[in-house]
């Protein structure tokens, strides 16, 4: 098989999703008793105990792949990501693998969200073998829609593996008013007219 080729520098617009591909652990873990934090802490550390898994983010055809039991602190960093860029227009989102990090800068201008990616130390951006272009841009919905959907389901599993978790409600409100911040922008990019 030959190698994958890195994306070029700028992807332009490009759509953006989330997929994931987890279910539940063959031994769930035991539910934890201490976690340091607010409900997203809460809500990662639950899900990581009983669900074993992948996601990703795709910027077009270029995943930015994650672990749900290992990355869980990606989740927090993702809704936080999204408070910025609805309340100030400008967020960041770092994800960090063993010796890699990545940087994810986004600034809104309109319906859409420069992005660019790097990391810590300037170099080519790479996060688990993903070779990522220095640039794209998405629509602000399409990631704050497709983001609050993962975390949404993140939610229902959490609730059914602990009734107890308190915190479904507040997230859900927090997700409810994002999604409505930005329900009057373009979810897609015209074909015809792709800026």
């Amino acid at each position: 098989m030959a190698p994958r080729l890195p994306p070029p520098d700028d992807l332009g617009p490009v759509p953006f999703s989330i997929t994931t591909e987890y279910g539940p652990r063959e031994e769930r873990l035991p539910l934890p008793t201490d976690v340091v934090g607010g409900p997203l802490a809460w809500l990662q550390a639950i899900h990581a105990a009983v669900y074993r898994g992948k996601c990703a983010a795709h910027f077009g055809g270029v995943p930015l792949k994650l672990k749900t039991h290992v990355d869980v602190e990606a989740i927090e960093e993702l809704f936080v990501f999204l408070l910025e860029l609805v309340d100030g227009g400008f967020g960041e989102w770092i994800l960090r693998d063993k010796d890699q990090t990545i940087v994810i800068e986004a600034q809104v201008f309109g319906p859409d969200a420069d992005l660019e990616f790097g990391d810590e130390d300037g170099a080519a951006p790479r996060f688990r073998r993903v070779v990522f272009p220095k640039r794209a841009k998405v629509r602000l919905r399409a990631l704050i829609e497709e983001s609050a959907r993962l975390i949404r389901r993140m939610i229902v599993e959490v609730t059914v593996a602990d009734p107890s978790f308190a915190g479904a409600e507040e997230l859900r409100s927090d997700l409810d008013e994002l999604v409505a911040g930005v329900a009057h922008l373009p979810l897609t990019f015209d074909a015809a007219d792709p800026t």
